[in-house]
């Protein structure tokens, strides 16, 4: 799965990488070279004219075993070309599903002339072939271990007890075991291999499938099972991981607590609403963060490891959450364009629906008018189309069937009332004004003075404009209290979990 965005998901900003530079120079053949034999001579042209990206993929390029003996002949022209430096021999790791070490090869190469294009063209291949070693390495450890949550782990486990007592293997040397079976190690470059080692692992990093560590070779960490691995990661790394490392590095204590209160700072409200999301996105945080720091390589693996879990699963569960708000937003748009009773367009939104970033478009859409309405349970969002006629209809319900206070009326009618200014122009017309005083002295007749309650039932109503509008003026004061009155259990709430997260032990 590729990432986006990893920042925002996964709670850190990764640091900046860059492929590394090929060494390899091209080195064209010169018009002033050397002639050979004429198998040598089909042998160079043969190269020369298949050294492409499209002569590798259709298999014409030049291509030797690198663990096998040849002849006598094929190893003296080889030898012969290489001593002119008018050949390159690449060395390559090729995927056989027969062969769990798989199967080295040289790809021999030349650049085809000295200009710009022709040096971009031999990097590209140079590169391509590389590139192709990193996938045969990558589906070789998925293999080993692919479907193998429980071995990872158990793994982390020991690591975060601090029982962990393996041989230990690193990344580099797992390629190195493959390319140091290469039998003609006189025939490459003094860098070669150390060259394909860095390229492979460069384009197995920038994959993502799979995690290089110091000590346990390449990881795989699967997909299946992420989330209740993140779970098992988590639990291992504040009960077992953190208090071990904090008791050999004392030190370590002020830069979590440091990484703890930026992230608290900057996620109050995440935090109010969603405390255990929250809480996964700054662990997250944390452990790429002290990833850096001069801990001991083992416990350095253990918090990337944990990091590449923790940010597939946001990942994973961030899709689900735009998934989930997409739907909301589709459905709310079919719900209120359909054809039905009219106060099914007025759409009431609380709980995880009330937070939901998808439903920004939706608020933003001038088709719909909207407000925020803080009701006895919380906070909602009131959304209703943008259409005079919509809105007379449901005003005509309020009035004829549901003439009665309660929060529903209440927060439409202040629908109305915060949008005043957007939709103007329906006050200007009697038809409006008159459904709107007649919606709201039926619903909050007992608001009003008797006075303006008989003139309501002697009709009339268009007069009743300006005390309608002082007394959603009111209840609109009152919003400001029970929005405040909110806050001030959400500071509280906040105040809580501050020092809930902030615990290290």
């Amino acid at each position: 799965m590729k990432a986006t965005n990893t920042d925002t998901v996964a709670g850190f900003t990764p640091p900046h990488q860059t492929h590394p530079r090929l060494r390899t120079e091209p080195n064209p053949v010169s018009q002033t070279r050397s002639y050979f034999d004429s198998d040598t001579e089909i042998l160079l042209s043969s190269v020369k004219s298949n050294s492409t990206i499209g002569g590798l993929s259709d298999g014409k390029l030049l291509t030797l075993s690198a663990e096998e003996e040849w002849d006598r002949k094929l190893y003296s022209r080889i030898h012969s070309l290489l001593r002119e430096s008018l050949i390159l021999l690449v060395p390559r790791i090729k995927y056989k599903k027969e062969k769990p070490g798989g199967e080295l090869v040289f790809h021999v190469i030349t650049a085809k002339g000295t200009s710009s294009r022709d040096r971009e063209d031999f990097r590209a291949l140079l590169l391509e072939i590389h590139r192709r070693s990193a996938w045969a390495v990558r589906n070789y450890i998925l293999e080993s271990q692919n479907a193998k949550v429980k071995q990872l782990e158990e793994l982390l486990t020991k690591v975060a007890s601090g029982t962990w007592n393996e041989k230990p293997i690193s990344a580099r040397q797992t390629l190195s075991n493959f390319l140091n079976r290469i039998r003609y190690q006189e025939l490459l470059k003094s860098d070669a291999t150390d060259e394909a080692e860095e390229q492979i692992d460069a384009f197995l990093n920038e994959e993502g499938f799979l995690v290089a560590t110091k000590n346990f070779g390449y990881v795989y960490v699967p997909e299946t099972e992420i989330g209740s691995l993140f779970e098992r990661v988590k639990i291992l790394y504040v009960h077992h991981f953190l208090p071990r490392v904090l008791e050999q590095a004392q030190w370590l204590e002020e830069e979590v607590k440091h990484h703890r209160d930026q992230f608290l700072e900057a996620e109050l409200l995440e935090i109010v609403d969603s405390p255990e999301p929250a809480r996964s996105r700054m662990l997250n945080g944390e452990w790429a963060r002290i990833a850096d720091t001069k801990l001991p390589s083992v416990d350095v693996d253990f918090l990337n490891l944990a990091t590449s879990i923790g940010t597939k699963a946001l990942m994973n569960e961030n899709f689900v959450r735009e998934t989930e708000g997409a739907r909301i937003q589709r459905n709310l748009r079919q719900t209120i364009s359909k054809e039905g009773q009219p106060l099914s367009k007025f759409i009431r939104l609380e709980g995880r629906a009330f937070g939901s970033k998808s439903l920004k478009p939706l608020l933003e859409d001038h088709d719909f008018i909207n407000v925020v309405y803080y009701g006895r349970t919380g906070p909602c969002i009131c959304i209703c189309p943008n259409s005079e006629a919509i809105v007379l209809s449901i005003l005509g319900e309020f009035e004829e069937k549901y003439g009665f206070e309660s929060e529903t009326s209440i927060s439409f009618l202040l629908l109305i009332y915060s949008n005043r200014n957007k939709i103007g122009s329906w006050f200007l017309r009697d038809a409006f004004v008159e459904a709107f005083c007649g919606a709201a002295l039926e619903c909050l007749g007992e608001k009003f003075p008797w006075l303006y309650r008989m003139a309501y039932f002697v009709g009339f109503r268009r007069a009743l404009l300006p005390e309608v509008l002082h007394v959603l003026s009111i209840i609109d004061y009152e919003q400001l209290d029970r929005k405040l009155g909110g806050e001030s259990d959400s500071r509280f709430r906040y105040s809580k979990l501050r020092e809930d997260f902030l615990k290290l032990k």
